[in-house]
């Protein structure tokens, strides 16, 4: 079935099933040295256009000034042990989750700790963009990511919107932008970014540069470039439920970039 026709409950039944088999604690839990955060994949359906994501651009006042991400960030255990609880309950994300039950009784500690992560995830999302937990249905979790210029390591957490929300951005958001998963799908939006690092960064990370896959897009007139661990977000849900793999570098055509000391600017913050 072609995206733009694919209606909202196929989606959500199919996000569903490919994502179950992630919920394997070997493969999901958290044993090295970098901290943890989580962020939430948003996904959205629109009856004209079809299935879509919700990515924000990072501001000057966090790290990773000028990238795309999702709403996420580090945890705060008080807080986001007291939304976990609340989870399960009538209109709350984990509440029409056909996998609830089942994971509660057969692996307690890894379903709280996945309650723990979704939480993190929700609010985070209300506190960047005002996006209320009672909007999102949970579909399910993609396997860690670690940052490669952080000692950070991403938990994923896939959400669904119900309706259409309206979003409010916070500080650190300087953009909401949606992004089609039909233009997800075309490989002829695919490019080679090529980064040069500054004297700084280059010492930091012990090379001058790196070739990295992105995606390249256009929101209200402007360039937008998808790369680093949300682009690995992001194709690691197009290959698990869409079979979608982006093309390789060799061949694409080649955007330049540039990262220097500010990049790691305000880094004591949370990091995604």
């Amino acid at each position: 079935m072609q995206p733009s026709i694919m209606e909202m409950k196929t989606l959500r039944r199919l996000v569903i099933d490919k994502l179950a088999r992630n919920l394997d604690e070997k493969a999901w839990s958290h044993r090295n040295q970098a901290k943890p955060s989580a962020v939430l994949c948003i996904m959205g359906h629109d009856k004209t256009t079809g299935p879509y994501f919700i990515l924000t651009k990072r501001s000057s006042t966090v790290p990773q000034p000028g990238d795309l991400s999702f709403p996420g960030g580090g945890p705060r255990p008080v807080q986001d042990a007291l939304i976990a609880k609340l989870l399960h309950l009538p209109q709350m994300p984990l509440f029409r989750w056909p996998y609830r039950n089942k994971m509660a009784q057969n692996t307690p500690k890894l379903y709280q700790s996945l309650k723990t992560r979704l939480a993190t995830s929700l609010r985070e999302s209300f506190e960047e963009i005002r996006l209320a937990p009672f909007h999102v249905d949970f579909l399910g979790t993609l396997l860690p990511q670690n940052l490669l210029m952080f000692k950070r390591t991403i938990f994923p957490m896939v959400g669904l919107l119900r309706r259409p929300v309206r979003f409010k951005a916070n500080g650190e958001v300087a953009a909401i932008m949606p992004i089609s998963l039909a233009y997800l799908l075309n490989a002829d939006n695919y490019a080679n970014y090529r980064l040069q690092y500054s004297a700084s960064v280059a010492s930091r990370l012990n090379q001058k540069g790196k070739e990295f896959p992105c995606l390249v897009f256009e929101h209200k007139g402007q360039r937008q470039i998808l790369w680093g661990v949300t682009f690995r977000i992001v194709m690691a849900l197009l290959e698990q439920v869409f079979e979608f793999t982006p093309p390789d570098l060799d061949g694409l055509p080649e955007i330049s970039g540039r990262i220097g000391k500010s990049y790691y600017n305000h880094e004591s913050k949370r990091l995604v």
